[in-house]
């Protein structure tokens, strides 16, 4: 099969979400696919800056935003693998925003924000929030003190091997008058589970000239072994360019390369013993957006795109039940559809 080499690119990666998927088939090019949407269980699911996770006991997680009918985020729940769904509580932060994620002691973490009014807010009210049983009830927000003006969040918080805790926001500069000049994605550190957080480190402009990252993801597959995905957004015709960037220590980035694609929302997964990366491709061939992956055994030597739906607005959420791997996502610009495609790994990987 074809594949995509990101020269000189080390193994590497900071787990954005890790879902154990102990699997021994062989993992091969092309992807078997099942489409059903939600019941009408479900029926107020509006914005796309959503996310899936695997729940305990066969179930899936899912937290979303309700906007503008009250403007908070919705938490639900599945126990038929994505085919319907009861909503089981309700939290009082900006539905805008609701990306969740399971840490290594079983515990979720959900970043959220209260702000808004864009453009005249500046740090937006950042923060996470956690729970220890299954959603069911929340900690009150711990900020995600980022002392940047016009901070936006992207994507899940992400764990460490080590403990330590990453996240992955970005800025907007903007002139006197506020006028926008660039974005600019960073990366941020805690070393104390999120108490306390690290200035911002930012991906260099890249090698052909873009500076407007925006959506970042980072992998860490090894000591010393980091590799990250980057959307921006100072493209032809306002479509996103997709970058790639490598570090040896999570502090200083090798300038962003094109993957020779265009995408957002970058999501990583480990499945089995391929490092895989979802995401939303626009094809400008055909003017068509599709739910997209990627996959590398090494983080070095990556496929060609690998297409598992299309009309999508954001990049798919990979769950696992049972022996199932299933792709959630949201749909554009029917944003009320919520799709599940169950992805048969046996036909995704060629050896």
């Amino acid at each position: 099969m074809n594949r995509f080499q990101t020269d000189h690119v080390s193994r590497t990666g900071c787990i954005v979400i890790v879902f154990a998927i102990l699997l021994s088939c062989a993992l091969t090019s092309g992807a078997q696919a099942e489409d059903l949407t939600f019941t009408d269980t479900v029926l107020d699911c509006e914005q796309p800056m959503l996310s899936w996770i695997t729940g305990k006991h066969g179930k899936i997680l899912m937290s979303y935003g309700n906007f503008p009918a009250d403007d908070k985020i919705r938490l639900a729940e599945s126990t038929d693998a994505g085919k319907s769904w009861c909503v089981f509580t309700t939290l009082p932060y900006s539905a805008g925003y609701a990306y969740m994620t399971r840490l290594a002691d079983d515990s979720l973490v959900m970043v959220v924000y209260n702000g808004w009014a864009y453009p005249t807010n500046s740090l937006r009210d950042l923060g996470w929030i956690r729970s220890t049983d299954e959603g069911r009830t929340w900690s009150e927000p711990t900020p995600i003190g980022v002392n940047v003006p016009s901070l936006y969040p992207w994507g899940p918080i992400l764990e460490m091997p080590d403990g330590r805790w990453a996240y992955c926001p970005y800025s907007e500069k903007v002139d006197d008058e506020g006028v926008h000049l660039r974005t600019r994605c960073l990366l941020v550190w805690s070393e104390d589970r999120g108490r306390t957080w690290s200035d911002g480190i930012e991906f260099s402009t890249t090698a052909d000239g873009n500076q407007g990252l925006t959506e970042g993801a980072v992998l860490q597959t090894g000591p010393h072994q980091f590799f990250a995905a980057l959307r921006t957004d100072d493209t032809v015709d306002c479509w996103d360019g997709f970058y790639w960037s490598r570090s040896t220590d999570g502090l200083n980035w090798s300038v962003p390369e094109s993957f020779g694609d265009v995408g957002r929302e970058p999501l990583f997964y480990r499945i089995g013993d391929y490092w895989v990366l979802t995401y939303r491709q626009y094809v400008q061939e055909d003017g068509k957006q599709y739910s997209a992956l990627r996959f590398s055994r090494d983080g070095v030597v990556w496929s060609d795109p690998v297409h598992i739906g299309e009309g999508v607005d954001s990049g798919a959420c990979l769950v696992q039940v049972g022996d199932q791997l299933i792709a959630m996502n949201h749909e554009y610009p029917q944003r009320k559809k919520i799709t599940r495609r169950v992805i048969d790994l046996k036909n995704l990987v060629q050896e």
